[in-house]
């Protein structure tokens, strides 16, 4: 990861610039006259977070490293140290979420996340605001970057609880409930100056927020910063997709029904847990344009899944496809037995043929279609005789056979996506 020790004369000049316009913590941000804040939009909810969340000046924190103890973050987030009751806004538009709402220090030797949001912006991406000290959004809002939700405070932070920061980080690949997902680097934020549009931290002269000068005991305070710049980015995101969904043994695949043309696109796989009575998050992964499809393997045959696309290009994701529950026709029954066995009140035999349920692919069995040949020679063996069972029968026995002396018999299952494979043919000779 590229690293500046020491700004260079731009840096240094933009630097300046910055600590002039800075004011101490905590002073309220200016109003932009006449610039309306962007509109939410149900079409297009989503833009990436590349907004800074601050509008009021703040010391940098550390990143993934620059803590200034042992106990650097080792990922990649970013603490930005302000005053108690400084704005917190989103860094990009999405859905916002409650992640708790405890008030307190930490009753651990840890530190917690205390009162928290998370914003879903889309394709598994989520930012997380962490140690606030009030929530100003709603569960499930429709939030752009110029939203407030929520105002800097110290819950969470262990005892005494003075430092006033907001833990700040970017996650991809979350799960439909942010959890999960990987931290990622949060890169280039936007804001919008007293000159105009900006770009933090290199308006401060570094191009990481892991370079070493970023970090020293006096740390480098950010601008005062406004709305009057903000957009929510959402007229370059694109429309929603279809996928295609197909279920085989232990796999289901998922595919565009127009291939992406550039950006990326992701999938998100739930999976159905009837002791709960509730769909559950399994996998949420991101492939390039260039894939048309994604395989899930190692899933469970007799479980339902369902499955969601969204698709990234411009600024942002499309919202979500609707969740299309994933299914298949039934595999093939395993064949338990196929014997003779002979009537008790007479010298009549008959062919006694069970067989166990198969993996079902999601989609119980509603019936089974048992076929037998019989004939006097194997040579001589006949088309197939077919008939149909319901779905609780585990049996069938099979009579009328007069003079036959070998037989073969097979069975399929069917469910409300079709029939599924023929057992193997299993052959008796009496």
């Amino acid at each position: 990861m590229p690293t500046t020790s020491r700004p260079g004369l731009v840096g240094c000049l933009v630097l300046v610039l910055g600590v002039l316009l800075v004011v101490a913590p905590g002073h309220p941000t200016p109003d932009a006259e006449g610039a309306p804040p962007p509109q939410v939009s149900s079409d297009h909810p989503y833009s990436d977070p590349t907004w800074f969340p601050l509008r009021t000046p703040a010391r940098i924190g550390c990143a993934r490293v620059g803590c200034g103890t042992a106990a650097d973050h080792g990922f990649d987030a970013i603490d930005l140290l302000g005053a108690l009751g400084d704005p917190v806004h989103a860094a990009g538009a999405g859905i916002a979420h409650v992640g708790g709402d405890s008030g307190g220090c930490s009753t651990s030797s840890e530190v917690e996340a205390g009162r928290w949001v998370w914003i879903d912006h889309g394709g598994g991406v989520i930012s997380r605001y962490r140690h606030l000290d009030t929530i100003t959004i709603e569960e499930g809002q429709l939030v752009t970057p110029a939203t407030r939700i929520g105002t800097m405070g110290h819950s969470g932070d262990l005892p005494p609880c003075q430092t006033t920061y907001l833990h700040f980080e970017v996650l991809h690949d979350a799960q439909s409930d942010g959890q999960g997902g990987e931290r990622v680097d949060l890169g280039s934020l936007r804001g919008c100056g007293a000159q105009g549009p900006l770009q933090l931290p290199e308006a401060l002269g570094f191009d990481s927020w892991n370079a070493p000068g970023l970090h020293p005991a006096k740390r480098f305070i950010s601008p005062t910063l406004d709305d009057r710049c903000v957009t929510a980015d959402r007229t370059t995101t694109p429309a929603s997709p279809s996928p295609r969904l197909t279920r085989r043994d232990r796999s289901i695949t998922v595919a565009l029904d127009v291939p992406a043309r550039d950006g990326s696109w992701a999938v998100d796989l739930e999976i159905w847990r009837p002791t709960l009575k509730a769909w559950r998050p399994v996998s949420v992964v991101t492939r390039p344009a260039g894939a048309t499809s994604t395989v899930f393997d190692d899933v469970d045959n007799d479980h339902r899944y369902r499955a969601r696309v969204a698709l990234h290009q411009g600024q942002g994701w499309s919202r979500w496809s609707g969740f299309r529950e994933v299914l298949g026709a039934p595999l093939a029954p395993p064949v338990r037995y196929l014997e003779w066995k002979q009537t008790t009140s007479s010298t009549k035999s008959y062919l006694h043929y069970g067989w166990s349920e198969p993996d079902t692919l999601g989609g119980p069995v509603t019936a089974y279609s048992v076929a037998r040949r019989c004939a006097t020679k194997p040579t001589s063996l006949g088309t197939w005789k077919t008939s149909t069972e319901t779905p609780s029968t585990r049996f069938r026995n099979i009579d009328g056979l007069k003079k036959a002396k070998v037989c073969e018999v097979r069975v399929r299952a069917t469910n409300e996506v079709g029939s599924g494979s023929w057992s193997d043919v299993r052959r008796t000779t009496r």
